[in-house]
């Protein structure tokens, strides 16, 4: 065998190593003209190739059969030894080659062709022109050429070869057939050739024809969805102008992508089935390559055109949403503008309270009716926002529709505030003029009552005292003079009516008439008390000491106060927070909010006091501001006290840090004694401002103002009390606040159900405990913890709005109860029958007692009367949100719980709402009925305002007080009236129904 490759064709023989330039033009003419040759087949090949139309070549057998491969991985082609070869017309020759090469897979074609020549019984001639006839009309690469003929000896006529096409492949002389399996394995050679391969031609004319017919069928299927991906890709979505037309070319795309999808899947499956046939046919390598190839073809193929139309597909969705949320956006500007001029057109010409109350009503059936609008809007900027987050193309265009909205909704909630801000200012005006009649028609009232009796005979005191009484109450009315009006209302003043303009002069005018006639009453009493012997000039100047000296403690013990609280933080607190790790950390929890009360004392009531001097009126006023301040921050205080017992117990007062800042300080008593000093201020207050309330007769100017201030410590000394006892519960709303004193508790399951209609809801048992305060039902979640025990607050129920029943038919351990007016019924079931009823029992006073003073104090409930853990407030604009606020703005207006909705949005004058029994004689009205107690025990009056008790007596309650404390009335005995402690008394149950259901 002799082998030459391109890189030593030039060295093969000596002759052909210098060769002239004569020579050297030939060969690349020669070159030339091939390269033209194959240029031109390339063009020929364009035109496909079918086996009908070569079937009678293939039977000749001019040319082998393709279905085999060198072992160098090259295809297979074999010219055998046809004497009648040079017969063969060039035409039939190059179709015939077209198609062995189309039928091979264009991925085995990218090596290169291995070609044998068989030539073993022709000359050295004939190789040559069988060479040089096919190699230049050969339709693909070749690689490689086996010459299968016997070389002649001493004669080297292989050099032409060489010359002519060695550059581009590979020839390999062959002498004898054995050697061919050096390079092709046997089952690929016919039997002439040394091979073991049967070369069937009928079989193969049968299998080669299904395999060109799912070759055809793969072809035209792999066209159409190319063509289907060219129209999606030339598609410009953006162009379209709505939403349907978007939706019409996705629908007809879909079903296009569906079609093709059923045609590649029902090939993709004859593809399977006629792999498997090839192998029982016997069809050889190529043909099982070739469809194995096609189906591996069609699932790549699939791949790319499903992932192409899923992100087209995207875009129509995306598309549509964008198109849905223009459509809407549109829609919603289009309501948001007709909203304005809804809300524009309410009226604000009125001309009385009853007015006003009908146009807020108004309000507030517009506000509930466009708050859907509101939530509209909400959900469609949240939309927005997403597609946004989803589909970044869209930010450009939504991103001002989104701010748009937001505009949209606060313009309309402007819109919406500023009505209701005039009409309450409305209200206010109107509020005044009512209170301006009722204090001249009680002024005037008074005057003639007591000018028709006989001066001489009067009480004088009193009568100064019901007249400063009088004058305090005029000073609470917001209109007390032109100026007031016009600086109070001068934002309303374009739009207020020219009847009201002179209903607010006439009431102004009466006003300063009657004041002027009250002014001049007092003055003439005053100068008959000065006349009256029952002054006692010795015994005024005795209180005025007295009340010196109390004044000058007030302050001095407050400076104490204050000094002692500095010495406390800077001495023990300061130090110890330096001091080593486990001391500093207790440090917060030993001292509380202490440093707050220093702030409060140091920065504002010790000033104040300091500046009020001798002024009792003012001490008074300085802590009736203060009232709810102090109760603030001392509550927070002593709410901490037991956990700076323990944590002084942890470290211990004989520490020795703690012993020497108590040295240093030149403290007699321990750390724990002045931390129990902020809770003795507070009753020393309580004394401070009763003894000095006490060196001020009933009559003179200060008694009424000391003793409101009185009554703000003691509310601030029980609010103090009640966070004491109060058990930590974690998550309660500060919106249930004040919760009143802890009752009672006990543990129970509880099982919520809905009786609405013919339905009945009902949740899983759960066990709760549940928490009676003086004002709410709490129910919590016990949890176990490091410290103890505490809770989870999980819901709760206004005591006002609730029923009870503790008789259940066979259920002894069970009580229900439920919200007046609502279907939910809240089964509490107990450990015990005797857990039970002291329970109801308990509950069933508090009940009575909330009832009772909603009877005589009507209210308008601004919060839910079931309240749980999972309530929040929201930005939207909702009905409840705006009556709440509604109710804010308009001070006192009340929803009467007997005669439907009133009017009644000033301060009333009634006297069975003042402070005094005196105050009563201010005006007459008919007397309403008042709910009946029994004396219990005897009761001593300490001052002018209280009542004297006797064991057995009835008394009918007028109204009820802060601190346990009623305003009571004998029965029988009309004009005796006064304040007295409500556990004097026990109600008179017949006159009132059960609360447990008949």
């Amino acid at each position: 065998m002799f082998h030459l490759s391109p890189k030593v064709s030039y060295l093969s023989t000596p002759e052909h190593r210098h060769l002239s330039d004569s020579k050297q033009q030939t060969i690349s003419n020669t070159r030339t003209d091939r390269s033209s040759s194959r240029s031109s087949s390339s063009q020929e090949q364009q035109a496909q190739v079918h086996l009908q139309d070569c079937e009678n070549l293939l039977r000749d057998e001019w040319v082998g059969l393709p279905g085999g491969f060198t072992k160098s991985g090259h295809p297979l082609l074999i010219f055998p030894d046809k004497n009648k070869f040079s017969h063969l017309h060039d035409s039939d020759l190059n179709l015939l080659l077209q198609y062995y090469v189309s039928v091979v897979p264009r991925a085995e074609q990218s090596p290169g062709f291995a070609l044998i020549i068989d030539r073993r019984k022709e000359s050295w001639q004939e190789i040559q022109k069988v060479f040089s006839r096919v190699i230049p009309i050969f339709p693909g690469k070749i690689k490689e050429v086996f010459l299968l003929y016997k070389y002649p000896d001493g004669k080297p006529v292989l050099g032409q070869l060489v010359e002519d096409y060695l550059m581009d492949f590979d020839i390999f002389h062959v002498s004898q057939v054995t050697e061919l399996l050096h390079y092709v394995e046997a089952k690929y050679l016919p039997f002439n050739l040394g091979g073991s391969n049967p070369a069937d031609v009928d079989t193969w004319l049968v299998v080669q024809e299904n395999v060109d017919s799912f070759t055809v069928s793969a072809t035209k299927c792999a066209r159409r969805m190319a063509t289907f991906v060219k129209i999606l890709n030339k598609e410009d979505i953006s162009t379209l102008e709505d939403r349907e037309s978007v939706r019409e070319i996705a629908e007809r795309n879909r079903g296009c992508y569906r079609k093709l999808r059923t045609e590649l899947e029902s090939l993709t499956e004859s593809g399977v089935c006629l792999n498997k046939k090839l192998l029982v046919n016997g069809a050889n390598v190529m043909q099982r390559l070739a469809v194995e190839m096609l189906c591996n073809q069609l699932d790549n193929t699939w791949e790319y055109f499903t992932a192409t139309f899923k992100m087209q597909d995207h875009l129509y969705v995306q598309y549509v949403e964008l198109y849905q949320f223009n459509n809407q956006f549109g829609e919603l500007a289009r309501k948001f503008s007709e909203n304005e001029k809804v809300i524009k057109k309410l009226s604000l010409s009125v001309s009385s309270i009853d007015e006003v109350n009908h146009e807020l009503d108004q309000l507030d059936s517009v506000i509930e009716a466009l708050s859907l609008d509101a939530l509209k809007a909400k959900k469609l900027s949240k939309f927005g926002k997403d597609l946004m987050q989803h589909h970044s193309f869209t930010r450009d265009t939504l991103e001002p529709k989104c701010a748009e909205i937001k505009v949209m909704c606060k313009r309309q909630e402007m819109l919406f505030l500023e009505k209701r801000r005039i009409l309450l200012k409305f209200m206010d005006l109107f509020e005044a003029l009512e209170n301006m009649n009722k204090w001249c028609d009680t002024a005037e009232h008074h005057l003639a009552k007591k000018s028709s009796k006989n001066i001489d005979e009067q009480d004088v005191l009193s009568q100064i005292r019901q007249i400063d009484y009088l004058m305090s109450k005029s000073r609470d009315i917001k209109i007390r003079g032109r100026i007031d009006f016009e600086e109070d209302f001068d934002d309303i003043k374009d739009i207020i009516s020219a009847k009201t303009l002179f209903m607010v002069d006439d009431h102004i005018q009466r006003m300063e008439e009657v004041k002027n006639k009250v002014i001049a009453r007092r003055e003439n009493v005053r100068e008959k008390a000065n006349e009256e012997e029952s002054i006692d000039e010795s015994s005024s100047v005795d209180l005025a000491a007295r009340r010196e000296n109390i004044l000058e403690e007030l302050l001095t013990t407050e400076m104490n106060y204050v000094e002692d609280l500095q010495m406390v933080l800077t001495g023990y607190r300061d130090r110890m927070e330096l001091s080593d790790m486990k001391i500093a950390n207790k440090a917060d929890q030993i001292f509380g909010n202490l440093d707050e009360i220093f702030e409060f004392h140091s920065q504002n009531l010790l000033p104040q006091i300091e500046s009020c001097g001798l002024n009792s009126q003012l001490i008074a006023r300085t802590f009736t501001e203060y009232g709810q301040q102090l109760a603030r921050i001392y509550c927070r205080y002593c709410q901490n006290m037991e956990q700076a017992q323990a944590a002084v117990s942890e470290v211990g007062e004989n520490h020795p840090i703690i012993l020497g800042c108590q040295k240093e300080l030149g403290h007699q008593l321990p750390l724990s004694s002045y931390l129990l000093k902020p809770m003795q201020r507070l009753t020393k207050y309580q004394l401070l401002l009763k003894d000095l309330s006490d060196t001020f007769m009933s009559t003179t100017n200060g008694h009424f103002e000391l003793d409101e201030s009185v009554e703000a410590i003691v509310d601030v000394i029980k609010a103090v009390n009640d966070s004491l006892h109060q058990i930590n519960i974690k998550g309660l709303p500060e919106v249930l606040h004040p919760l009143g004193s802890l009752v009672c508790q006990e543990s129970f399951s509880v099982v919520t159900e809905n009786k609405a209609g013919s339905h009945i809801f009902r949740n899983r048992q759960q066990r709760r405990h549940v928490l009676l305060y003086e004002n709410q039902l709490i129910f919590c979640k016990q949890i176990t913890e490091k410290g103890g025990v505490c809770y989870q607050f999980k819901f709760s129920l206004a005591i006002v709005n609730l029923g009870m029943s503790s008789i259940i038919k066979g259920e002894d351990k069970k009580m229900e109860i439920w919200i007046i007016g609502q279907s939910d019924v809240y089964s509490l079931d107990a450990k015990t029958r005797k857990a039970k009823e002291d329970f109801a029992a308990e509950l069933r006073k508090v009940i009575i007692k909330q009832k009772e003073r909603t009877v005589h104090r009507p209210i308008r409930i601004s919060q839910s009367v079931v309240y749980n853990e999972q309530m929040s407030t929201t930005s939207g604009v909702s009905s409840e949100s705006l009556r709440s606020r509604r109710s804010n703005f308009s001070h006192t207006r009340s929803l009467d719980l007997d005669n439907g909705r009133e009017s009644s949005r000033s301060h009333s004058l009634d006297p069975h709402h003042d402070r005094s029994s005196s105050e009563a004689d201010l005006m007459e009205s008919p007397r309403p009925t008042f709910p009946q107690y029994r004396v219990l025990a005897d009761y001593t009056a300490l001052t002018a305002r209280e009542l004297n008790l006797h064991e057995g007596e009835v008394v009918e309650l007028v109204k009820i007080g802060c601190a346990g404390w009623w305003y009571i009335r004998l029965t029988g005995y009309h004009s005796a009236e006064g304040w007295a402690p409500s556990t004097y008394m026990e109600k008179i149950p017949a006159r009132y129904r059960t609360l447990d259901r008949q």
